[in-house]
């Protein structure tokens, strides 16, 4: 139960009430329409566990009348007001620091004020308005700090809410998208060639559909809260190309990221490719200890994707990846596959465009990433030439 600690409270209160009232009654200490008010109150503060702004306000107003009334109620009723107090603390403040100021008056206004001295739940006797009023207070800032503790923990909760959905729309848009990009790339080239793909060719364009899917499948977890951000950079390269495992033997790697970067760049240069592509990524400084990097991953994935997107297969591409001690460098440069006039399938069936294949956002957002991580994504257009440069400070993750 959602409420079930105030449940708790109500009828733990509730309950210590009904005890002294059933005393009083046996005692005689206390009248049969003694007994019946106060069982009002206590029915009162009941439904505080399940209406609790209503709760609080019924009990606040039989406390001012019980008190105002020459009426004998149980001394425990005081423990119950001081819940009340607290509990619209916690739901709304106006309504707690009015409850706190009409029940602190009426206990000061009521006529058992003539002695000057109070009996507190029966056993504790208290001289003075101060301890009563340092309790309403107590019981106000009580529920006020819990309301405040609870709204930075729900702040909190939004805020990695967010975050994970911001992670799960990058890795859509990483992996997801682009795997399936090239797919349609590779397909409209077989088209375009005449090409009747062979088993093996089938076999591996299987193989990154099944990775799509299943990287799907784990963002969707993520949405879900059903599990963690998946590491998919480079974890699943092998799957993603059948042939890296044979590119990646000899290979030395100094450390974790220098070993994740190769396995992307294998996987990344393989499909290109395949796409027709004359080009080649150059990796160099593995001499540092660094861990594996999801920022670096992620925006090396973007790179090769757009190149498969947008430039052209003619003109080739180059890429260099430095890892340093305190930063991955990056640069990429190729050219632009030229602007069609028409939309027209002329091309021999190739009719998806690059709003099919590209959202277009993919590299403001790693901009937006690397800004706030004191990093630079530079990009610029100069002689029909695409370059772009980027550092990624290693010390941030």
């Amino acid at each position: 139960m959602r409420n079930a600690w105030l449940l708790v409270a109500t009828l733990v209160t509730a309950l210590i009430c009904t005890i002294e009232i059933l005393g009083g009654m046996l005692s005689g200490d206390m009248g049969i329409m003694d007994a019946i008010a106060s069982f009002v109150f206590v029915a009162a503060v009941i439904l505080m566990a399940f209406r609790p702004v209503t709760g609080c306000v019924l009990t606040g107003m039989a406390w001012v009348v019980l008190c105002l009334v020459p009426v004998q109620m149980p001394s425990a009723m005081l423990l119950s007001v001081l819940l009340a107090v607290g509990v619209a603390g916690y739901a709304d403040g106006r309504l707690a620091f009015a409850i706190t100021v009409t029940g602190l008056l009426a206990w000061l206004a009521g006529p058992s004020t003539a002695s000057g001295t109070r009996l507190l739940f029966g056993t504790m006797a208290m001289h003075g308005v101060a301890p009563v009023a340092v309790l309403f207070l107590g019981s106000l800032l009580g529920g006020l700090a819990v309301r405040w503790n609870h709204e930075r923990g729900m702040a909190q909760a939004e805020l990695e809410h967010r975050k994970r959905q911001e992670r799960a729309a990058r890795d859509i848009h990483d992996y997801v998208s682009n795997d399936l990009a090239y797919l349609i790339l590779r397909f409209d080239k077989d088209i375009v060639d005449g090409h009747t793909p062979s088993v093996e060719e089938l076999r591996e364009l299987r193989s990154i559909a099944s990775q799509a899917l299943e990287h799907t499948h784990q963002v969707i977890g993520v949405i879900e809260g059903l599990a963690d951000a998946p590491e998919l950079a480079g974890d699943a390269a092998g799957a993603r190309n059948p042939g890296l495992a044979q590119a990646r033997k000899g290979e030395r790697t100094d450390c974790p990221l220098a070993e994740q970067v190769r396995g992307i760049v294998a996987a990344g240069d393989h499909r290109l490719r395949e796409l027709g592509f004359d080009g080649q990524t150059i990796v160099s400084g593995t001499g540092a200890t660094a861990n594996r990097n999801v920022l670096v991953a992620g925006l090396l994935e973007e790179l090769y994707g757009n190149i498969a997107k947008h430039a052209d297969p003619a003109q080739g591409y180059v890429m260099t990846v430095g890892i340093g001690t305190d930063a991955v460098r990056v640069t990429c440069i190729d050219t632009p596959k030229p602007v069609e006039a028409t939309g027209d399938d002329s091309a021999g069936g190739m009719t998806a465009g690059d709003g099919v294949l590209s959202s277009g956002t993919g590299l403001d957002r790693y901009r937006r990433l690397l800004e706030q991580q004191n990093g630079v994504l530079h990009i610029e257009m100069q002689d029909a030439e695409w370059t772009l440069s980027a550092v990624m400070p290693l010390t941030a993750h």
